[in-house]
């Protein structure tokens, strides 16, 4: 009885256990499903928060890209407006380089044709010269020199007549310059005036040219056309070598600037006549005093040149042989 009481307790302590066992367990079921529950809620927060999360990266993404696409966009449209802007200049530079060829194709082509025109012309009045000189027209002849040039004759026309029309220049030029000291020894200064132009355009080998510009320019110096005489006694000074010439020309030319208010210039050529001792030298001290005061200049009559130191040959102009014309052909 004993044994069976003791187990009995024992079997009560055993349901004891095994029921407090198992409002344990039941206790740490529902601790496990609350925890669970939990871990739902923080799985679905940490999923919502994954979603935004990725939405969020999503739009960055896209903003990123779309920032991107505008600023190739823009770099690809600025590159191309640059292209742009050079493809439109070299198209103006093109033009622009094709426009001046042509004008200059143009302007050679027009003057080809204005040579070619020259040169017909210049043959046709040479021929007319030749013809007249044959038939011993010499004043009439004459009268056609100043409208050829015979530089414009081609090379056949040089070959047949430039030698005979040279030399009918040549001594139509001496007598031009002849008939102006002529005119210019009767006094008559303006009249002489187109004979030395003369005289000097018709030479052609520049042997009657140092006189008759020498005549030209101090007649336009007497006549008180400074302006004009100037560039001529700078001409006579740079081709002269007689020294009194070259003396003449350059008190000529001193006192020319200095009544054309070129004061620089003609106190410096003054000085250089005042410190030679030359016959102009005193003259020039005159000049520089009143330059160099401002008060008038001397009286222009103490520098005219004497009208026979004009007429007279400075030297002689050496007459070229004449050519016998060809003989005429037989009728």
């Amino acid at each position: 009885m004993q044994e069976f009481g003791r187990e009995l307790t024992d079997l009560k302590r055993e349901v004891v256990e095994a029921r407090n066992q198992a409002i344990k367990t039941d206790n740490q079921v529902k601790n496990v499903a609350l925890d669970v529950k939990t871990f739902e809620k923080r799985f679905d927060l940490l999923e919502r928060r994954t979603r935004m999360a990725s939405l969020g990266m999503n739009v960055i993404v896209a903003v990123v890209i779309v920032v991107a696409s505008l600023l190739i966009y823009g770099v690809r449209s600025h590159d191309t407006e640059t292209k742009l802007k050079e493809a439109r200049e070299d198209a103006a530079a093109a033009r622009a380089k094709a426009a001046t060829e042509t004008q200059a194709l143009t302007e050679r082509l027009s003057t080809l044709e204005r040579a070619e025109e020259q040169r017909r012309g210049a043959e046709k009045i040479a021929l007319e010269i030749i013809n007249r000189l044959d038939a011993r027209q010499e004043k009439e002849a004459a009268e056609l020199l100043d409208k050829v040039n015979l530089d414009s004759l081609g090379p056949l026309a040089k070959e047949v007549a430039g030698k005979r029309l040279a030399e009918f220049r040549r001594r139509m030029a001496e007598a031009a310059l002849r008939a102006g000291r002529v005119i210019l020894a009767q006094g008559r200064a303006e009249a002489a005036l187109p004979d030395l132009r003369r005289a000097i355009a018709l030479d052609p080998d520049r042997k009657v040219v140092p006189q008759a510009r020498y005549a030209l320019a101090t007649t336009l110096y007497n006549l008180k056309r400074f302006d004009e005489a100037v560039p001529l006694l700078r001409e006579v000074l740079g081709t002269e070598e007689d020294k009194p010439t070259a003396e003449d020309a350059r008190y000529q030319l001193a006192t020319s600037l200095a009544r054309l208010a070129e004061r620089d210039e003609a106190t410096k050529i003054l000085k250089e006549i005042a410190a030679q001792n030359s016959r102009y030298s005193p003259m020039a001290r005159n000049y520089l005093t009143a330059l160099e005061t401002g008060a008038d200049l001397p009286p222009f009559a103490d520098d005219r040149v004497k009208k026979a130191a004009l007429a007279a040959p400075k030297p002689p102009v050496t007459p070229a042989p004449t050519l016998a014309p060809p003989p005429r052909p037989a009728p």
